[in-house]
């Protein structure tokens, strides 16, 4: 990834809120910083604005769908971010700290169902 041209304190908070964003909308965020680095805004607000704003419309489809089909939205964007975030170290990222619970999401089917 190449980042805007900051200091170094801001280039590391830039990144601190990349990584709080979500997998899907990480370029994206990048491309916001850009875009307001080049227009003379803060890059890391224009991070925070589209992930607010992401979460927004996040919440509005799922509200939007019927029974079966919120679950299964749910269950995907869980399992998108229990993903670890550092490929490669195993144990490290997100998974430990958000687990996917299979067993209501799934019908009971996967590694965390119960019998």
């Amino acid at each position: 990834m190449v980042y805007p041209p900051l200091s170094p304190a801001k280039l590391s908070r830039l990144k601190a809120e990349l990584a709080l964003a979500p997998r899907a909308i990480r370029e994206d965020a990048l491309q916001e910083a850009w875009v307001a680095h080049l227009s003379g805004d803060d890059p890391i607000s224009a991070i925070r604005s589209l992930r607010s704003r992401e979460y927004r419309y996040r919440q509005r489809k799922v509200a939007s769908l019927s029974d079966d089909e919120a679950v299964e939205e749910l269950s995907m964007l869980l399992y998108q971010e229990a993903r670890p975030s550092n490929r490669g170290v195993p144990g490290v990222g997100r998974s430990r700290r958000f687990p996917v619970r299979y067993d209501v999401l799934n019908g009971g089917e996967g590694p965390g169902a119960t019998d």
